[in-house]
């Protein structure tokens, strides 16, 4: 089951198996972002200097444009259906072997894959909660350290104004910058990756989280994600004990299929200079990032120049050229999930993109940023079907 790597602290997905993105109108910008050294465009020398807590939250971006990505594979892989009453079988049943990319052991029907899909979805989507989360921690514990907080050095009085802080939302085109540097992934982490594949659930999966503004007094000063605590514990949400007894319902009606994947060697090394990114994920994985990906720039738009307009290329809308900014604000994607583009408009193309926002002495100490609200996120992530 394979993703396109996005560097985050989640654990390496099977080179065996990637992800991806695309189709659509053209847009009138570069389908790569970075610059011409591979650097990324908030890291320029134009731009506010990005802090500790600041290269916290960009990683916790990351991770949450691979949970919307993972959202949008599970919900294409949710609507299939194999049965002979539906007219669209043959194709549901390609789409689907598109998708999982050798995840299948041989003989394996396409309905116990599928249930195995899913739950190894299920888990993979727990973990992606649970790095964004402790991302998010660790950025509230840098900003209420002195000297450490979301920027760097301080300005001096002759500066120009810097471009703030906001989310950089990579393409495919980016993503394959990285491929085509990066080491192959090692067996071992491979390994690894397939032992948490087909995880047990455990309570710390379930720890509820709160938002709290780092100083009371000072509205701006943004907030901190921690974990609910209840006396000494922490508090656990009402979805780790079922989670838990349908795990082992799984277990036990899966157990042959399971024990195949577990004794498949799948590791394979791949050249990347020989193969693309595109070519390894597939069209369909690439069109489902393409979708994420649109989804995350509208909510990131939407939140900056005004929810009353869609603002993404596809959808069409144009940003004012000044707006001013909250100096900290989160744009929580979970209020953006039953977002559908309108009918008649033309699908994802890759190329949407975040509107640039007019560096001025009242934004460039902004911080904007994306991330789930983990308790609603685990909702969704619960109406996973995979037993």
């Amino acid at each position: 089951m394979g993703d396109i790597p996005v560097s985050s602290s989640v654990p390496p997905t099977p080179v065996g198996n990637p992800s991806g993105a695309s189709g659509g109108t053209t847009a009138p910008v570069p389908v790569t972002q970075l610059g011409v050294n591979g650097e990324f465009p908030w890291s320029g020398s134009d731009s506010k200097e990005c802090g500790q807590s600041c290269l916290q939250h960009k990683t916790a971006e990351e991770v949450a444009l691979m949970t919307m990505y993972q959202l949008q594979v599970t919900s294409k892989v949710e609507g299939l259906d194999f049965s002979d009453n539906n007219k669209n079988k043959q194709q549901d049943i390609d789409v689907f072997r598109s998708i999982e990319n050798g995840f299948c052991n041989n003989g394996e029907s396409n309905d116990s894959c599928k249930v195995r899909f899913l739950q190894a979805q299920y888990s993979y989507l727990l973990l992606l909660r649970d790095a964004e989360v402790q991302n998010k921690v660790n950025a509230g514990r840098f900003m209420t350290q002195s000297g450490a907080g979301h920027f760097g050095k301080v300005k001096d009085a002759k500066d120009q104004p810097k471009k703030a802080q906001i989310p950089y939302v990579p393409t495919v085109s980016d993503l394959e910058v990285v491929f085509k540097k990066q080491a192959p992934v090692q067996k071992q982490d491979y390994n690894n990756w397939k032992q948490i594949t087909h995880r047990a659930p455990t309570d710390n999966d379930f720890l509820v989280y709160e938002s709290k503004v780092v100083d009371s007094e000072k509205k701006s000063s943004g907030k901190i994600t921690v974990p609910v605590k209840v006396g000494d514990q922490q508090k656990i949400s009402e979805y780790a004990q079922p989670a838990q007894v349908n795990y082992q319902k799984f277990l036990g009606q899966n157990k042959d299929e399971i024990e195949k994947f577990n004794k498949r060697d799948l590791y394979k090394v791949i050249d990347s200079k020989t193969t693309t990114l595109k070519s390894e994920a597939g069209q369909d994985r690439v069109d489902l990032f393409n979708e994420a990906r649109a989804k995350v720039v509208d909510a990131v738009n939407s939140a900056i120049f005004g929810a009353g307009i869609k603002t993404t290329t596809t959808f069409g809308g144009k940003p004012s050229p000044s707006v001013q900014l909250k100096k900290n604000d989160q744009v929580d994607l979970t209020q953006g999930q039953s977002g559908r583009a309108p009918a008649g408009q033309p699908k994802a193309n890759g190329n949407e993109y975040v509107f640039p926002v007019t560096p001025t002495p009242d934004n460039e100490d902004s911080f904007v940023t994306i991330g789930w609200e983990p308790n609603k996120l685990q909702r969704q992530i619960e109406d996973i079907k995979y037993y």
